[in-house]
């Protein structure tokens, strides 16, 4: 892009990389990494980086504050988690109880979590991060040092940049973009002769004197009405505030999401454990993409569960989980594999567990699988998985506390030194 005469002048940041092949350790640990977004995995991500030597880590982020969905001013008032207190926080950072933590099972509000956010980036990433920087172009670099070419601009004074860095790490999310659907943009609205405003969720409450201006009595003397568009939680949320507001709405959608609200959470045993690796989770309605039918969801969904048995089942070399060592270790464990092998129909499902690639993957329910996908990441940087104690048999009850991650830093370090000793 060419800059106009309107426009500043490209500013070159001031670090770089040197451009040298297969550099030591100190100036790999020293060559610039820029970090895309300033939500939680982004203030993760930088502080794991920075506490694993890489001294000139740098977050990018287009907003005035950190948090990404959990800025302060997007958050709405009244907003409700369904997660629990100690679930939401990083090891080595505890997270204040919330108040009347006896009463409401120890849930948090929006406010508690962005509280929390810019709590930790006081404390771990202090001159790290970038705000009203919006990213407008990524390149790879030229030359033998390669890296990548980031274009930005301030959002306030408008000056152009670019900066060169060795590595980037993309931590925008899913939800950074408003998606307004064209027929019902503020442009369509205008032209079908709709005079109110067209607002996103993600900027309702900041918006919130609009919304009320434009539903106060006109000249008819009839009260005008707000319509929500949507059936997530944001639209819930919102829908339930402007009613209890006095102000008269309406929400349509095609499918709600479905959320488990009751007074007290579940009990930890239930909720906060590998309960759900033994317990098939129901397919919920609106977590296939659009475009899936419910005939290749269900396949798909079944697929995944063969998937899940079968490398328990499979024969490997190392044997990581009190499961498998049972399964294929004790004579009743070698049974039980054999007559389930022997249960499966040869022709139709066998080809498809030798070449699972064949066929579309997707889970269900991915929010009940987060325990085994915490183990299966420890367990492939061949760290230990069962943290929790227990035995084989009472394993899946024990409760799972973020704690046990606090030395997962250490851990992967001696790894690393033991890995170096090996091949010196």
């Amino acid at each position: 892009m060419t800059p106009t005469q309107n426009q500043s002048p490209l500013k070159h940041a001031s670090f770089s990389y040197p451009p040298r092949p297969d550099p030591p350790q100190q100036k790999v640990h020293s060559e610039p990494i820029a970090i895309i977004g300033a939500g939680p995995v982004g203030l993760i991500t930088a502080h794991i980086l920075i506490r694993d030597g890489f001294s000139n880590v740098r977050v990018l982020t287009r907003d005035g504050g950190v948090g990404g969905v959990w800025l302060e001013e997007r958050v709405y008032p009244s907003m409700m988690l369904n997660s629990i207190h100690a679930q939401f926080q990083f090891s080595h950072h505890p997270l204040p109880l919330p108040p009347n933590a006896h009463s409401t099972g120890g849930r948090l509000t929006g406010t508690d979590v962005s509280t929390y956010l810019q709590s930790f980036a006081r404390t771990f990433l202090e001159g790290k991060i970038r705000f009203w920087c919006s990213v407008d172009q990524i390149r790879r670099g030229r030359g033998e040092g390669g890296g990548w070419v980031i274009k930005t601009h301030d959002l306030r004074t408008g000056m152009k940049e670019e900066m060169c860095v060795r590595r980037v790490v993309l931590c925008t999310g899913g939800n950074s973009t408003p998606n307004i659907p064209p027929p019902l943009s503020p442009l369509s609205a205008s032209r079908a002769g709709f005079k109110g405003p067209v607002i996103h969720s993600s900027e309702s409450f900041k918006r919130f004197d609009e919304i009320v201006q434009s539903v106060r009595v006109g000249r008819s003397n009839k009260p005008r009405r707000v319509l929500v568009v949507g059936g997530g939680k944001s639209a819930q949320d919102i829908s339930a505030y402007l009613a209890n507001q006095g102000i008269s709405t309406t929400i349509i959608y095609e499918k709600a999401d479905m959320f488990l609200a009751v007074p007290k959470p579940l009990p930890k045993a239930v909720r906060q454990s590998r309960l759900s690796l033994y317990l098939p989770p129901p397919p919920l309605s609106g977590t296939s993409s659009p475009s899936t039918t419910a005939s290749e969801q269900n396949a798909s969904d079944t697929h995944t569960e063969i998937i899940r048995l079968t490398s328990i089942l499979a024969p490997a070399i190392e044997l990581r989980t009190p499961v498998e060592r049972f399964l294929h270790t004790t004579w009743l464990g070698s049974k039980i594999v054999k007559r389930t092998w022997d249960s499966f129909p040869r022709k139709s499902v066998r080809p498809s567990l030798l070449f699972p690639f064949l066929l579309p993957v997707s889970c269900a329910a991915p929010h009940f699988g987060w325990a085994q996908a915490t183990d299966q990441l420890l367990e492939d940087m061949y760290l230990p998985s069962m943290r929790s104690g227990g035995n084989w048999l009472t394993w899946p009850f024990k409760v799972v506390s973020i704690s046990e991650l606090a030395t997962l830093g250490e851990e992967r370090r001696v790894k690393r030194q033991e890995e170096e000793r090996r091949r010196m």
